[in-house]
């Protein structure tokens, strides 16, 4: 299975640099590339001109090939951060911005200096002290500079519970799984205020109805999922996020909540 498993992670490397966002969008989870195309619609109107981004839990690097595709010119650096990432220096050499890839323990002290952007997205519900991640965060953060986050909309978790029995499921410990069930604006802004941050919007990310979330949470495997991004394409036919959005119009239609906060 070992050569097997190595085999496939080289034919997609190579994929990845010859076709890119394309191919990705057909074999990766749809959800990722719309929290990705947020983050892409936030640096596009921020004020800074060139900046240094720190994506801290930053999984398979996606938005790393985002910024590269669709604003490398306003990038300066990347450093992505998370705790497996040996396989991504690789995955990602052909990319031009300067940019690499860091082990680090999010529960244990970790200090990369300030950044322009810190982009951080469906990592805090797995972590059980969340203030303190919440607060390493922000001290990561320039003067001026912006803290992008995103986690599930505590709301949307329990509205479809009613519908998908176990849809808001959270572990007592830390087990990679979710240890709360989402966040509302309130207690995203009460993190905030806690660190000082001025809260520029709320934001909403992937819309779903019940029918919705019925067919993608059928189509988790590999090959389920590459026939569900094709049956359903999400780019075409669904709200992918919406900025500055009423939390009373949104907070349980769409799948995650995101907030931009900038530091004084």
């Amino acid at each position: 299975m070992r050569p097997l498993r190595d085999a496939t992670q080289v034919i997609d490397r190579i994929l990845i640099r010859l076709l890119g966002l394309p191919y990705l969008r057909l074999v990766r989870d749809p959800l990722l590339h719309e929290r990705c195309e947020y983050l892409i619609a936030q640096v596009k109107r921020a004020d800074i001109e060139r900046m240094r981004v720190l994506d801290v839990g930053c999984g398979s690097g996606l938005a790393l090939l985002y910024l590269e595709r669709l604003c490398c010119g306003r990038i300066a650096d990347y450093v992505g951060v998370d705790l497996d990432v040996a396989r991504l220096a690789k995955r990602y050499r052909f990319v031009t911005i300067p940019h690499e890839f860091r082990r680090t323990d999010l529960d244990e002290n970790w200090d990369f200096g300030q950044f322009d952007l810190v982009f951080c997205a469906e990592v805090i519900e797995h972590i059980v002290d969340d203030i303190r991640l919440f607060d390493a965060l922000c001290a990561h953060v320039k003067r001026g500079g912006l803290l992008i986050l995103t986690t599930p909309s505590k709301d949307f978790v329990l509205r479809m519970a009613k519908h998908f029995p176990g849809f808001d499921d959270v572990s007592s410990v830390q087990d990679g799984g979710h240890v709360r069930q989402g966040y509302t604006a309130d207690e995203l802004a009460s993190l905030a205020n806690r660190n000082a941050m001025e809260l520029l919007s709320v934001d909403w990310i992937s819309r779903f109805d019940v029918k919705d979330l019925g067919r993608y949470l059928s189509h988790k495997k590999m090959l389920d999922q590459i026939v569900f991004n094709i049956s359903n394409p999400r780019r075409d036919h669904v709200t992918r996020f919406v900025l500055g959005g009423e939390a009373e119009e949104f907070r349980d239609r769409y799948m995650s909540i995101a907030v931009c906060l900038r530091k004084p």
